[in-house]
């Protein structure tokens, strides 16, 4: 998807730092020394101008490292300011002590104090870190490639919150310059929001109200540039383990073959299924069995914009469930160990269906917003 353009971490520095003494410029030294180093990581786009080469040159004291990282942005510098420009929003950091100034609608200022909270990997805020966050972010580096991002350029740092401490951590972790990506279960079948109350969407939702990040359960792009908040497109984290996937969870443990058989009687090309195929199984609740069929219904109707599958599908569709060791088995092979090549061959089957893959293409929107938006160009 070439024609996609994304927020994106493209920083450069106020034109404050020229007026700076050399003692001030001092000061910044650890910060500009990070910011080189990240741009030699290729974590973020550090722009510089000639000009601005010289004048940290002459007051600051640079390593071999940081000295090779100036002459790849001096030698490069016209084409970085291109990407910049080219770029939907981008990161200008002030000096210390500066007034903050209003952000427009391509510069978020921050202040030099505040700027190692977006010079880390995004957070990826879920209930369960080691499961939940390992899960999303194998799904997110598969789906890089279709929003124009590179998976080896893409550092997601899961953050463990808990069901219902999530809200709490958010509200209390996350400062006015906010980096990072959120994701909920939807708890229900249908349209959302309304959310379901005291729900842990309905909470963090509430919280990032008070933030002044969202709006009517809609994301502030113009004054939160960097962090998405999303909830899933179907009932929870469950319903993105695509059927490829599942049936290869359930060929690497028998232990599971009476619900594979479940599926395939609901499903019988179980696991090529087709759109018309997800657009229920979006709606099922797979934490659990004996789902109520009549959610599924209703779900079915207004996601799905189609009649209802008919009360004796909605009761088999019920019965369906993922057993509750498929993330964590899923998120153990999710960098390495024997299953892991077949594990990410599975995913990428699941990729050809496109209602399937329109909804992880979504979340890796959020993450390679963080990315430079040439993702081609050379940085070294």
């Amino acid at each position: 998807m070439a024609s996609f353009r994304h927020p994106d971490m493209h920083i450069r520095l106020s034109s404050e730092f020229l007026s700076l003494s050399e003692v001030d410029l001092r000061s910044h030294g650890a910060l500009i020394d990070r910011l080189l180093y990240l741009h030699l990581s290729k974590r973020h786009l550090f722009c510089l101008s000639p000009k601005e080469i010289v004048v940290l040159r002459s007051s600051i004291q640079f390593g071999p490292q940081a000295e090779h990282a100036l002459n790849i942005i001096l030698r490069k510098s016209q084409d970085y300011f291109s990407s910049l420009r080219a770029s939907s929003v981008h990161l200008v950091i002030l000096p210390l002590g500066s007034i903050l100034r209003f952000n427009s609608s391509v510069e978020h200022y921050i202040s030099a104090e505040n700027a190692h909270e977006m010079l880390y990997e995004p957070n990826l805020y879920v209930e369960n870190a080691t499961t939940d966050g390992a899960f999303y972010s194998l799904l997110i580096k598969q789906a890089a490639k279709y929003v124009g991002g590179t998976a080896e350029l893409l550092a997601i740092r899961p953050v463990h919150g808990g069901g219902s401490t999530l809200s709490e951590l958010i509200e209390k972790n996350i400062g006015p310059d906010i980096k990072g990506i959120c994701i909920c279960d939807r708890d229900c079948s249908g349209d959302s929001p309304p959310y379901v109350k005291h729900s842990t969407i309905s909470k963090v939702a509430e919280a990032l109200g008070r933030l002044g990040v969202i709006s009517g359960g809609h994301l502030t792009l113009t004054t939160k540039p960097f962090f998405a908040f999303h909830q899933t497109a179907g009932w929870g984290l469950e319903n993105y383990i695509g059927p490829h996937t599942l049936n290869y969870f359930f060929e690497c443990n028998p232990e599971s073959a009476d619900m594979r058989q479940k599926f395939i009687q609901l499903f019988p090309q179980f696991p090529n299924l087709t759109d018309d195929d997800m657009a229920e199984w979006w709606t099922v609740n797979f934490k659990v069995e004996n789902q109520s069929s009549i959610s599924i219904e209703q779900g079915f109707s207004q996601r799905g914009g189609r009649a209802h599958p008919g009360g004796h599908r909605s009761s088999g569709l019920s019965q369906l469930s993922v057993p509750c060791s498929a993330i964590s088995w899923i998120a153990s092979c999710a960098r390495a160990g024997r299953f892991h090549r077949q594990l990410i061959a599975s995913i990428h089957k699941d990729m050809r269906i496109n209602s399937y893959r329109e909804q992880i293409v979504q979340l890796a929107r959020s993450a390679v917003m963080f990315l430079p938006a040439d993702d081609q160009i050379n940085f070294a």
